[in-house]
């Protein structure tokens, strides 16, 4: 019974809770008492603590722990929210509904943007090759520059956007992560919602561990880019309640940068995690045709009515028409 139970405390406080709450908020408690001691004179501070006794001085150290387990609970259990905040989930948030609504325009903009870019630099490329300029000196020098210039292009396209302009989210982070999910929908037609929890059972091993790997740094970034921007802004009103010296607000400008470069941080995490997640169904979706013994079809366009057909009858509850495969004799 005591085994289970540290097994199941062992399994919630795993790696990634340390790395992704726990931390951040043990940054978060040390830059609080930092703050309080710059504010209030560290000599002082030090011998006040002195004085204490060692069981109050245990005591106090004890409830700091505590106290800072207790904000890494809350940070573990808002982190999902926080998470749809950041990706512009906020279309029936009363508040946030206008600014979800301009933001959203300015990245279908910016869509429209990179696609008109993307056509003109290709009839550019192919102007040139079969062109009347083909045979001029420059014209590969023009040519070197124009697909350099559409490689960033498709980069940005490819990893920072959806496919289509409908799909476009209002924030950056939404962005990245609707590629990622509308991507085994454009290559294999998979409903990528319905069939990742079932795709992320039957991965291996190592696939498996990249992609905690990957999400861990995701939401250790997210969660102090949130923790740092709050930090900053609760030690502005203690600074001006205090009537603290100017010199310190550097508190406050300190947190912003670090919250600004988290989020950043953030950005490139999810890229990678979405690159991941790409990955684990361009390589492990036969293993889920395997796990529900479905026979692999020949093609693409026999693949992409087999996922359509399994993801109604997992989705929709609608009879499957595919054929089960035979299990293998070991």
């Amino acid at each position: 019974m005591f085994t289970t139970i540290l097994q199941t405390v062992g399994g919630y406080f795993d790696r990634r809770w340390m790395l992704a709450a726990f931390l951040p908020s043990v940054v978060l408690f040390g830059a609080c008492l930092f703050l309080y001691g710059a504010t209030h004179d560290f000599r002082r501070a030090i011998d006040i603590w002195n004085k204490f006794s060692p069981i109050l001085q245990g005591a106090l150290i004890v409830a700091g722990v505590i106290w800072t387990a207790f904000v890494a609970v809350l940070f573990s259990l808002t982190k999902g929210g926080m998470l749809r905040l950041f990706e512009g989930y906020t279309e029936q948030t009363p508040l946030l509904s206008a600014f979800h609504q301009w933001r959203r325009r300015y990245y279908q903009r910016l869509f429209r943007y990179l696609a008109h870019e993307q056509t003109r630099l290709e009839a550019e490329i192919a102007h040139l090759r079969l062109g009347p300029l083909k045979d001029r000196p420059d014209a590969k020098d023009k040519e070197k520059v124009y697909k350099e210039e559409l490689g960033r292009i498709l980069e940005e396209k490819i990893l920072r956007f959806p496919p289509d302009e409908s799909q476009v989210m209002p924030t950056r982070l939404g962005n990245i992560l609707r590629a990622a999910e509308a991507y085994p929908r454009v290559h294999y037609n998979m409903n990528a919602v319905v069939l990742w929890s079932r795709l992320a059972s039957v991965l291996p091993d190592p696939a498996a561990a990249g992609l905690e790997d990957a999400r861990m740094f995701l939401d250790f970034m997210l969660v102090l880019c949130v923790s740092s921007f709050l930090f900053a802004a609760t030690s502005a009103v203690y600074l001006a309640a205090a009537h603290a010296a100017s010199i310190l607000t550097w508190f406050v400008l300190i947190s912003l940068g670090v919250s600004w470069l988290c989020y950043h941080g953030m950005l490139n995490a999810a890229i990678v995690y979405g690159e991941a997640v790409k990955t684990a169904f361009d390589l492990h979706r036969w293993a889920l045709l395997e796990a529900v013994h479905l026979a692999a079809p020949a093609n693409n366009a026999e693949e992409r009515v087999l996922w359509d057909d399994y993801g109604g009858f997992v989705y929709g509850g609608f009879p499957l028409k595919a054929a089960y495969e035979a299990k293998k004799p070991e």
